[in-house]
């Protein structure tokens, strides 16, 4: 849940603040493929909030720019990323 990811963090947000975070949170991590509980799910929350207080409001935007971010940033590998690692296994054969 992506409220796991927060303890640390101490972020004050309303209830609707935080619907919409969660729902980007988890559009996200099912786009990417990735569990909700593991590291890359910690480095994504990480990227939906700071998205958030930068004025990106909308789950959607926050799901696309998170998503993004998370790419670009080498956090996704063969082992988070199943689409990877299924192509790393057909190499290996």
């Amino acid at each position: 849940m992506l409220t796991d990811h927060l303890r640390e963090a101490n972020l004050p947000l309303t209830s609707s603040q935080l619907t919409a975070c969660q729902a980007a949170f988890d559009a996200a991590c099912a786009d990417l493929g990735i569990d909700k509980g593991g590291g890359v799910a910690r480095r994504l929350a990480v990227y939906v909030f700071e998205y958030y207080r930068q004025g990106i409001g909308t789950p959607d935007e926050l799901r696309k720019l998170a998503a993004l971010a998370i790419k670009s940033d080498g956090t996704i590998t063969a082992e988070a990323d199943p689409a990877m690692e299924l192509a790393g296994r057909h190499q290996r054969l």
